[in-house]
């Protein structure tokens, strides 16, 4: 199917049974006031996973299929041209892209080396991207703190669902727990200042949002 990452299909010695159809992945991106009322579009409609702006709003980052591999690649819109440009070129999943806080940075997840780890790219340099963190398990970066120090990582523990831990990006080394739970923790965000963290959890039976220092 083309824009779709599986095929679904059963086999036997003589027989092939298999799902088909199109895959209806298309959207748009679309800027809206604090109202909900629509301002514009930003780019073209295509299969986007995900987006998530710069620091100083004159950029988005979104993971774009490619109908090729049927995985996504990292591509970044440069809001006043209304144009993009492509900054991954793998055939594996690069997705789930993230701003350092000066913006010359993005932290993204690949499987390109086996299972999902984080890396970083440095942006106008032709340096491949650089192996940040990763383990047996998929682990996601979240946020980067204002100080550019620290990184929030999404990842499943050993014996309980997703959890969030803190990585020094400085020292380097293994990441700090900072929720370990029986409940998935995901989504975590460093507040402006630095000082709280914003996550959601299904400790209360549903996804919600919870704050903590």
């Amino acid at each position: 199917v083309t824009g779709a990452a599986r095929g679904v299909f059963s086999a036997t010695d003589e027989l092939l049974v298999f799902q088909r159809g199109q895959a209806e992945t298309s959207s748009e991106l679309v800027w809206l006031d604090r109202k909900g009322n629509r301002l514009g579009a930003l780019g073209d409609i295509a299969s986007y996973f995900s987006l998530t702006i710069s620091p100083d709003g004159t950029r988005v980052a979104v993971p774009i299929t490619d109908e090729r591999t049927g995985t996504h690649d990292l591509w970044i819109y440069d809001v006043a041209r209304d144009l993009r440009s492509r900054i991954t070129f793998n055939d594996g999943e690069d997705m789930v892209p993230v701003w350092s806080p000066d913006g010359k940075q993005i932290y993204f997840t690949s499987n390109r080396e086996g299972p999902l780890k984080v890396y970083r790219l440095t942006l106008d340099e032709s340096a491949e991207p650089e192996f940040v963190f990763g383990t047996d398990r998929s682990t996601f970066a979240s946020s980067v703190s204002p100080d550019g120090n620290r990184l929030l990582l999404m990842s499943q523990g050993e014996t309980s669902a997703n959890d969030i831990f803190i990585l020094d990006l400085e020292r380097g080394g293994e990441p700090e727990v900072y929720r370990n739970t029986r409940f998935d923790e995901e989504h975590a965000v460093f507040s402006p200042d630095g000082r709280w963290i914003a996550y959601t959890s299904n400790e209360s039976g549903r996804p919600e949002i919870y704050v903590a220092s």
